[in-house]
């Protein structure tokens, strides 16, 4: 269950505090005063606050976005703070959720920050993004990624998955004219239906397409 942190009253313009933090955002013609309010009133959904959901998460509320929501439900742990910067020494042995709205909110009071405590599963995947306008999957298990391309599907919301390995970063991003191959592609792949050819097409298309997205900007 989802429990939400004290939040801004939102208005439709902004407000001098907003103009001025956010002034390096409105000066940009490809996001102007216009497109800062926008993210605002946006609602993005964090899947994972560890390696991966801890910068996406942090820049995320230096931008303004309104709001961010958080699926973890595991603790921090000494061997997460090498790379996991949402979460301090003094957090050792706290629920990273409760970590993770701690340091948001010391980087922007005004952002809401919600809390969803629990595994991410087909029972609750749906209940969990029906607020929410775009979700992220910053998970570390191919199980929880294989869900939230099907549920983000389902749920008719463009995602974006992100992906490290070594010292090599992705992400793809996924809109709905998209997510229903890739996810097909990606079960066809597990299930080991793919004749080997096919996996080796598949490979060449999908590498591909990884790059691409890389060099694309949001």
């Amino acid at each position: 269950m989802a429990t939400q942190t004290e939040s801004q009253t939102k208005t439709t313009a902004l407000t001098p505090y907003q103009v001025s933090r956010y002034s390096r955002h409105i000066i940009m013609p490809q996001v102007g005063s216009v497109g800062q309010r926008k993210l605002l009133d946006a609602k993005v959904l964090m899947v994972g606050a560890g390696g991966l959901g801890s910068p996406i998460a942090i820049y995320l509320t230096l931008a303004g976005v309104g709001t961010v929501g958080l699926v973890d439900f595991d603790d921090v742990d000494v061997t997460n703070l090498q790379r996991q910067i949402l979460h301090y020494n003094d957090d050792i042995g706290r629920p990273k959720v409760e970590s993770a709205v701690d340091t948001l909110k010391a980087y922007n009071p005004d952002t809401t920050v919600n809390v969803h405590e629990e595994p991410i599963s087909s029972i609750n995947a749906m209940e969990i993004m029906k607020d929410y306008d775009v979700i992220v999957n910053g998970a570390d298990n191919f199980p929880t990624r294989y869900l939230v391309n099907d549920a983000a599907y389902l749920s008719g919301k463009p995602w974006w998955m992100e992906v490290v390995y070594y010292l090599t970063g992705r992400r793809p991003h996924i809109y709905q004219d998209k997510v229903v191959i890739a996810v097909c592609f990606l079960h066809l792949l597990r299930l080991g239906k793919f004749p080997a050819v096919l996996k080796q097409v598949f490979w060449v298309c999908f590498l591909a397409w990884l790059e691409q997205s890389r060099q694309q900007r949001w």
